[in-house]
């Protein structure tokens, strides 16, 4: 039996190294800043004086101290009825007098009339509980308000951030070979 010769070949496939460090990326948020400020409210109030008006006029004229012209046209005012008064007073007298048999001291007693009767003249007005008019008209308060307010200042800060670069290292750890052996031959056949 012939057998042949064979070549033998070896191969070995290259092998790659890789040397990789991941990038690294570090970030700080900051906290935004502000400001904050409150203003108050302001509230001004303000109450006028009501108008108070007194009049004791009629007070006054129940005492008889009204005023002189006051008074005067008070006793003006009755006039008339005293007039009547010692109108009628004179006619009486006089028909006491005229009546002559029964008249036996008519002069006398007109004469004690004449020094003791007075005319009933009212110098003073009304006494009333309601004398005194009391008047009071209010005012309205003033009221200014201004509104408050919270004013706030915001600063957004920036993220920061810092970036390391990673690596990658390529290289090759065996190369690639192939080993071809050939048979041996016998050359003495």
């Amino acid at each position: 039996m012939i057998t042949f010769p064979q070549i033998q070949i070896q191969q070995q496939y290259a092998k790659i190294g890789i040397d990789a460090d991941h990038a690294v990326v570090e970030q700080r948020q900051p906290k935004p800043t502000y400001e904050m400020k409150y203003v108050k409210p302001v509230l001004h109030m303000e109450q006028p004086l009501g108008d108070l008006s007194v009049d004791q006029t009629k007070a006054w004229g129940a005492y008889g101290r009204d005023g002189a012209l006051a008074s005067s046209n008070r006793i003006y005012d009755q006039l008339q009825g005293v007039y009547l008064q010692n109108l009628a007073r004179k006619v009486e007298q006089g028909n006491r007098l005229a009546d002559i048999p029964a008249a036996t001291s008519a002069i006398a007693e007109n004469a004690k009339e004449l020094f003791l009767t007075f005319p009933e003249l009212n110098y003073h007005g009304a006494a009333s509980y309601d004398n005194v008019d009391i008047r009071y008209t209010p005012r309205m308060p003033v009221i200014e308000a201004t509104d408050g307010r919270v004013e706030v200042n915001v600063r957004v800060n920036p993220p920061e951030l810092t970036f390391h670069r990673g690596k990658l290292d390529i290289y090759i750890m065996k190369h690639a070979s192939v080993e071809i052996t050939p048979p041996l031959i016998d050359m003495r056949l």
